[in-house]
């Protein structure tokens, strides 16, 4: 028959059901159909008892009976029995009464009430139930008869457990626990301190609870549901935990040999062992937060987990979008079937990158590491710390910091920018798309390269056709058909071996030269910038194709093809200048070396020659100056201007230029020159001293840019401007412009002019200008500067000869109100040097005369 209870008492939560069955008694007349030895009421319902004496004989012990019928079928009365009293070997406490117990057999057991069980046991296979009062059991006995017990402590009580053999623990309170040599299986619900244990044991924490587990041996699994927590340490054989939302901690030492990690959600496995943990991530859209510490790790990533890698050397598989944060250690990632971007933050050290997908992207940090990559398709970003990048990876996307980047023997098809004021070196064995923005050294590979450069870059070509655009202070070695863009404002060096390289210059300045010395180079050169050869004694062959185009020679014996308006000078070698365009300028510049200078195909009514470092003036045909082209002669020789929109432009000194055409521009940089303008519309720029010019014509407009200069305006409508100090102007036209910004005095007359004009520059407001009487001349100061403009005979004649004064802002000041502003400065000293504005007194008097005066 049925007897529940058996050696001792059932296990915790355990109940009997018996519904719907027959019993057939053969054993006579006192035979029972159930005993339960338990304090637990059994539910015995719908069954059939044929053959039993009577209805005593079917339950001995707690039992609620409804629903049976004999063997006839008769109904038996429902009715409900009563426990019965725990025999030898169990005991039941149901009071709040400290309780202590000693086990000396098999097979028996105890269940606590609400006060303190303590039980000690040198048997096994005990069956101990925890109450609330709380539980402490010790096995005293020898290990090997230790083991079978079976152990549950109650929720919310406090408990404490001691173990030899391989026993089953329920933990639902709080408890501590230490395990022996044996073979455990423990659930926890409830908090656990777990130490000990040199068995294979077996953890599984349930939703909600926490356990601490220190191990001093033995091969344990753990399994952690989801809202769990497990922390383990110590010694083991082998750690094996899983993990489904729960959060799992590790710290364990194997051989020597200290492995620790931390799992916080998502779900995975771990196993540990001698040393090398595996870890495998379960993946989803809420992956885990794992901390990897000491130890060598191999973790496979197939979701968004993020990943902190630790001290030892991490193997990390990634097929998903997992964030990898690099440790102190060596970093490995292995892109395995990618479906996601893994993103790797570096940390310095080394960092391989490898596997059969991309999908991978590196980002670099404030220390320097380096980076083997031999996987396709990745992106390396870099930030602070400098970064060093090799491997057998190809098409990759690499993004320097202000650290710089180091890459070495790129393969083939990656796209390579670097930051700009960084510092950075680019090897290549194939070719590569290189956007070059720092201070970059390039050597190129066997395949065509695409380089933008907008730093300081030197580069060396390869043996592929090329494109380059050069927008820096950069250097080019040219060794294969090359295609070269020379931005505006760029500063370009290109050495070039024999092959034709095409130079698209758009403003900016180039220094071509050969290899080696004897190089014969070819060039074609589009746009308007400036190239000089130079170097060695190379011919080269230079064809320029636009307008202008800036062209200086070196040493060698080069041909100039000019197919637009250029600017060529000759070098010390036997130049040949072939002139097809009209507006070319040719200087002609003499050098140590004897040569020669032919010019074919020159233009009598557009081109300019000039000479310059000739122990003599050269003999220059008189036709060609009648027919508009203006020849520029060495020191102290004269100028003269006679073609329509000439252009004289000289930087040395003692000068004598004559313009005598319209629409001419000229340019003396030396000291001590003398120009006459007779032609209109003239555009004048001197930046020497003591310069004398005279000018007759209109519309005139003249820069004095130095000092001491001696200036007669006879013209009308001539606009004069004056920038350096010590300068006398001389005003006799009509509607004539002086513009002041000058750093002295200037000294003008303006007697004979009629309404002409004193503009003061940029920056002098009205409330700036200090009006005062000096004899029979006018000063106009700029208050707390040296600068002042004396206009001379102003009160003997000559104040109706200008008419009026300005300021940049738009006011003017007649010359019929001048005297209100002087008459109300007379009785004020003015402001001392260095104080730019009126002080608080001269702006309350001064103020109101000037908004009354100045419009």
């Amino acid at each position: 028959m049925v007897h529940f209870g058996g050696e001792g008492i059932p296990y915790a939560n355990s109940s009997l059901d018996l519904e719907n069955n027959t019993f057939v008694n053969n054993y006579g007349g006192t035979a029972i159909a159930l005993t339960n030895s338990t304090i637990d009421v059994a539910t015995v319902s719908g069954n059939t008892f044929d053959n039993f004496a009577s209805s005593a004989n079917l339950v001995k012990g707690g039992a609620e009976l409804t629903g049976n019928v004999d063997g006839d079928g008769t109904a038996i009365s429902n009715t409900t029995q009563d426990a019965l009293t725990p025999g030898d070997g169990v005991w039941i406490f149901a009071d709040d009464q400290p309780h202590s117990l000693v086990f000396t057999d098999y097979g028996q057991a105890a269940q606590g009430g609400d006060g303190l069980l303590t039980i000690s046991s040198d048997w096994g296979h005990e069956t101990v139930i925890g109450g609330q009062g709380g539980l402490i059991y010790t096995d005293t006995g020898p290990a090997s008869a230790e083991a079978g017990d079976n152990i549950t402590t109650a929720i919310g009580s406090i408990n404490q457990i001691a173990v030899l053999g391989g026993d089953t623990i329920n933990s639902r309170g709080t408890d501590t626990i230490t395990l022996g040599n044996g073979n455990c299986t423990i659930g926890v619900s409830g908090t656990a301190n777990i130490s000990g244990g040199t068995g294979n044991s077996t953890f599984q924490v349930r939703a909600g609870a926490t356990l601490a587990l220190d191990m001093t041996g033995g091969s344990n699994w753990i399994t952690i549901a989801s809202g769990a927590s497990a922390t383990v340490s110590g010694n083991a054989v082998l750690l094996s935990g899983t993990w489904s939302g729960g959060q799992f901690a590790y710290s364990i030492t194997q051989d020597g040999t200290t492995s620790d990690a931390t799992f916080i959600g998502g779900g995975g496995t771990a196993g540990v062992y001698q040393g090398h943990t595996n870890i495998t991530l379960a993946g989803g859209s809420i992956g885990s937060n794992v901390s990897l510490g000491a130890g060598n790790v191999t973790l496979t990533s197939v979701g968004a987990d993020i990943i902190h890698a630790g001290s030892g050397n991490d193997t990390i598989i990634v097929s998903g979008n997992s964030t990898i944060y690099a440790g102190s250690g060596q970093l490995s990632v292995f892109g395995r079937g990618e479906s996601g971007v893994a993103t790797v933050y570096g940390n310095g050290g080394t960092t391989l990158i490898d596997g059969d997908s991309g999908g991978i992207d590196y980002i670099g940090d404030s220390q320097a590491a380096s980076i083997v990559d031999n996987l396709s398709y990745t992106e390396i970003d870099g930030r602070n710390g400098h970064l060093t990048i090799t491997g057998t990876g190809w098409v990759r996307t690499i993004n320097g910091g202000s650290g710089g980047i180091d890459v070495i023997n790129a393969l083939g098809g990656d796209t390579i920018t670097t930051a700009a004021g960084s510092t950075n070196t680019i090897s290549m064995i194939y070719g590569a798309d290189v956007y070059s923005n720092g201070n970059d050294t390039i050597t190129c590979g066997s395949w065509g390269t695409n380089i933008i450069a907008t730093g300081n870059a030197t580069i060396t070509g390869g043996q592929g056709n090329s494109h380059y655009t050069l927008n820096g202070i950069d250097s080019l070695t040219s060794y294969a058909s090359d295609t070269i863009n020379v931005g505006d404002s760029a500063i370009a060096t290109v050495i070039a071996s024999g092959t034709v390289s095409n130079i698209n210059d758009n403003g900016g300045t180039i220094h071509f030269s050969g290899v080696s010395q004897g190089d014969d180079i070819d060039a074609t050169l589009t746009g308007v910038g400036t190239i000089y050869t130079w170097g060695g004694s190379n011919a080269s062959t230079i064809t320029t194709s636009t307008t202008g185009a800036v062209v200086t020679l070196a040493k060698g014996n080069d041909h100039v093809i000019s197919l637009g308006a250029d600017d060529i000078t000759t070098g010390s070698g036997n130049d040949y200048i072939q002139a097809s365009a009209q507006g070319d300028r040719i200087h002609i510049i003499a050098g140590s070396d004897a040569h020669s200078i032919t010019i074919a195909n020159l233009s009598t009514t557009a081109d300019t020659i000039d000479f310059s470092g000739f122990a003599s003036t050269p003999i220059v045909s008189q036709t060609l100056d009648s027919s508009g082209l203006v020849v520029h002669l060495s020191d102290g020789s004269t100028m003269t201007a006679n073609g329509f929109a000439s252009t004289l432009s000289t930087p040395v000194d003692s000068q004598t230029a004559t313009i005598a055409r319209q629409n001419c521009t000229a340019t003396l940089q030396g000291d001590n020159d003398t120009v006459s303008v007779t032609g209109s519309a003239d555009t004048l720029a001197f930046y020497g001293n003591n310069a004398t010019v005279a000018i007759s014509g209109n519309f005139a407009q003249t820069t004095i840019n130095g000092d001491s200069a001696s200036v007669t305006v006879s013209g009308s409508w001539d606009t004069t401007a004056v920038s350096g100090s010590d300068n006398n102007i001389r005003v006799t036209g009509q509607k004539d412009t002086v513009s002041i910004g000058a750093s002295g005095t200037t000294t003008i007359d303006a007697g004979g002019a009629s309404d002409a004009i004193i503009q003061f520059g940029s920056g002098i407001s009205a409330d700036q200008l200090w009006f005062s009487r000096n004899g029979d001349d006018l000063l106009v100061s700029v208050i707390g500067t040296n600068e002042q403009t004396d206009l001379q005979n102003w009160y003997a004649g000559t104040s109706s000869d200008i008419s009026q004064f300005k300021t940049a802002d738009g006011h003017a000041l007649l010359n019929t109100q001048v005297s209100n502003l002087v008459d109300a400065m007379a009785s004020l000293s003015a402001p001392a040097p260095g104080q730019t504005t009126l002080s608080t007194t001269q702006a309350t008097q001064l103020e109101p005369v000037i908004a009354a005066n100045w419009h």
